[in-house]
């Protein structure tokens, strides 16, 4: 196939993907901005019984009964429901006895390396551990016999993966231990094969537990039947979306023509991300950050003191998570356990929101999300739809985007700072 027939692929292609609809019909959904977070919140507002809904437990109640849990009303103030928290999606508790947790797949986002071992290990074996009613020899006997699909026992742990639809499923890597990960129980590399993870599709969750709840209550509140309905068919009109793209792609011309399309883009990508690290360290030379040490790599962008041999890092990567890492377990522990460290990671978690993104990873210490930070200086959100979209706004916006990161790192560098003054009393006590 000659170049100029795939340009002429490529430039149909692109307006075949263009004028795709979104959904067929007026969705309220459409002009809100919706993603995993404010969809987790969502949920777990519909599952808490002294939600603003007003309608009781008849969704906690319709949930818990789709998974097999026994459950009693009268015991309804004994159940928590925590959303967006500690890098948990949705954590749906009683106590120890109960554990079930939802991760939140449903825009499709790519699992993290021990993702769900971390939440197994951390949200469901140590609290159960911790009870002194249990034996600690048989902790994982207790939590097996009690796993959601175990057909013998009512359930009462699980980890639910909340997708869109049946191409996306819970990663092999994300129910193994991170490499060099800090806090494994020992012997444990993997979340155990016997326990599944039980995947939900977002159209089963919203019609056949909520909205069925809704119509067989007595109350039936039509104003939650029809929010639902229309959140359901708003994920049903991106999976109809999603089937109409692979049928652009049916055919080998077009095909060939998204892969040079790809490739072409990444090739952009890369000039966009030169240019902007580029103008990065310009605005570091400018400034005075005459203490710091800055280098830029593929992952992101790396801040260190000059003059200490024992060093604590900053770290920016993906352009909005902002962490405080160490190299060493020494020094991780050090700076955990010593007062002035202890300040210092209070101090700096007021630069963002708390995110889970390296949470578990081998030194790291903290880990903020600046997104919203960036936002209030006239940065657009939709440049943190993606790591592409931010890419885009490199090279479009760039002005902005420099000054909005030069607001947030002068009160992070700049000598005349507490975090500076923190960051200097820390790395004297422990080189010392």
């Amino acid at each position: 196939m000659s170049q100029s027939i795939n340009d002429d692929v490529a430039k149909s292609l692109l307006n075949d993907i263009s004028v795709l609809p979104e959904t067929e019909t007026f969705n309220l959904f459409d002009f809100v901005n919706i993603d995993e977070p404010s969809l987790s919140k969502l949920i777990a507002e519909f599952l808490n019984p002294k939600g603003s809904h007003n309608l009781g437990d008849i969704f906690l109640k319709s949930f818990l009964g789709s998974v097999n849990v026994d459950y009693s009303s009268e015991e309804v103030d004994n159940w928590e429901i925590i959303a967006e928290k500690s890098y948990i999606d949705i954590l749906i508790k009683k106590g120890s006895e109960c554990i079930i947790i939802i991760e939140n797949k449903a825009f499709g986002a790519q699992d993290q390396p021990g993702q769900l071992f971390r939440y197994f290990q951390e949200k469901i074996y140590k609290p159960v551990q911790d009870d002194p009613r249990n034996n600690d020899s048989q902790i994982l006997e207790i939590i097996k016999n009690h796993w959601i699909g175990k057909k013998d026992n009512k359930s009462r742990y699980g980890i639910i993966y909340l997708s869109p639809n049946s191409w996306k499923q819970p990663s092999d890597q994300s129910r193994k231990a991170p490499e060099m990960y800090q806090n494994k129980i020992k012997g444990f590399d993997e979340i155990p094969t016997d326990l599944s993870i039980e995947v939900r599709y977002v159209s089963n969750l919203l019609y056949d537990v909520f909205y069925k709840a809704l119509e067989d209550s007595e109350k039936r509140e039509e104003y939650f039947i029809q929010v639902i309905y229309q959140l359901n068919l708003y994920f049903d009109g991106l999976n109809k979306r999603e089937n109409k793209i692979m049928e652009i792609f049916k055919t080998k011309d077009s095909y060939a023509a998204g892969i040079q399309l790809k490739k072409d883009l990444n090739n952009i990508q890369v000039r966009w991300k030169e240019n902007f690290d580029k103008e990065f360290l310009e605005i570091l030379v400018k400034n005075d950050y005459d203490d710091w040490k800055f280098s830029g790599t593929k992952w992101g962008y790396v801040w260190t003191l000059k003059d200490y041999e024992k060093c604590i890092t900053i770290w920016l990567e993906d352009f909005k998570y902002l962490s405080i890492y160490t190299n060493t377990q020494d020094l991780f522990d050090k700076v955990k356990e010593d007062s002035v460290g202890k300040s210092l990671l209070n101090v700096f978690m007021g630069f963002g929101e708390e995110s889970s993104f390296r949470s578990g990873d081998y030194g790291y210490l903290k880990t903020v999300d600046i997104k919203n930070k960036l936002i209030e200086n006239r940065i657009d959100e939709s440049a943190f739809e993606s790591y592409e979209m931010t890419l885009w706004y490199c090279n479009f916006d760039r002005e902005r985007l420099l000054e909005a990161y030069k607001t947030i790192f002068d009160k992070l560098l700049r000598s005349d700072t507490d975090f500076f003054k923190l960051m200097k009393q820390v790395h004297d006590r422990i080189n010392n």
